[in-house]
């Protein structure tokens, strides 16, 4: 299935934020390039699916902050990032500003920290990541985390994964929790006590269990928030080479552990209910004019 997630770059063919796009295509975003201001205000107004806005300086004050104040104006939340110097506008406007001698590593983790704040607000994530770090320490696997991330809808898994899959009126995905043998073989050895099993049964229930307790947790916080699910039982995966395709309109966030022998992986994809509506496709009347160029 087509997936809906657009980026928006407003810079010129081969311009520094082409930097971006090889790993923008890694998490299964569109972009569309945009040369003037003058179009890429435009484009906001119409096509309001974007989940983030890049742009290479001007160097022009003044259309840098009617570009800026006409974006916020149609879209007061849309993430923008701005590669050059700081612009001239109040914070209100919630620019991200980079300058110009930052690596080609800072732009993409930059962009990349945006995206999945959109997705998956900063609250929400630090919730995640303490609610796993708690069940995995009730089931023996000691860790501690690193910083978020996105992940491609087509992704590796580690070697032993429990998914669980959960619905409701508003609000849809699933939670997996994955690791290589040694580690959940450690976190069984002590829990219970022993070598561990050799298994891969045994072990996968194990991880079963933390991800039951961690949808547990996440339902709370949604009914909190007015959007209630449930959630089924575990479904296993096991082997060194198994991929997840997942086709929802939003990236997957993943949480990095660190255990005493490996790593752990808690990953989440919420795709909330978002209706069809008449301006769900590109702006034809953009695109035919080249304006806007999808690459």
């Amino acid at each position: 299935m087509a997936l809906k997630r657009y980026v928006m770059l407003v810079d010129q063919e081969g311009g520094p934020l082409a930097r971006l796009i090889p790993r923008l295509r890694e998490l299964d975003f569109r972009i569309v390039r945009v040369p003037e201001p003058v179009s890429a205000v435009e484009f906001v107004r119409i096509f309001p699916k974007l989940s983030m806005v890049a742009v290479n300086d001007t160097g022009d004050s003044e259309q840098n902050v009617a570009m800026v104040t006409g974006m916020r104006e149609l879209q007061p939340t849309l993430p923008l990032l701005w590669y050059g110097p700081p612009l001239n506008l109040p914070d209100a406007q919630r620019v991200e500003a980079l300058p110009r001698d930052v690596t080609a590593g800072d732009l993409v983790a930059c962009a990349e920290r945006l995206l999945y704040q959109h997705f998956y607000p900063l609250d929400f994530a630090n919730y995640l990541a303490e609610t796993a770090l708690t069940a995995f320490g009730a089931f023996g696997a000691h860790a501690s985390s690193a910083d978020p991330f996105l992940k491609a809808s087509r992704a590796r898994l580690a070697e032993l994964s429990a998914v669980i899959a959960f619905s409701g009126p508003e609000t849809s995905g699933h939670l997996i929790v994955s690791s290589s043998r040694q580690v959940a073989r450690d976190a069984h050895a002590r829990l219970f006590g022993g070598a561990g099993p050799s298994s891969d049964d045994v072990l996968v229930d194990l991880l079963g269990e933390c991800s039951n307790r961690i949808v547990g947790r996440l339902v709370s916080y949604f009914e909190k928030r007015g959007r209630p699910f449930t959630f089924g039982v575990p479904l296993y995966l096991a082997g060194s080479q198994c991929v997840l395709w997942q086709g929802a309109n939003r990236p997957s966030l993943a949480l990095e552990f660190e255990a005493i022998s490996g790593r752990l992986f808690c990953e989440i994809c919420i795709d909330a209910f978002d209706p069809v509506s008449p301006s769900s496709d590109l702006p034809d009347e953009l695109l035919q004019s080249g304006q806007c160029i999808l690459l």
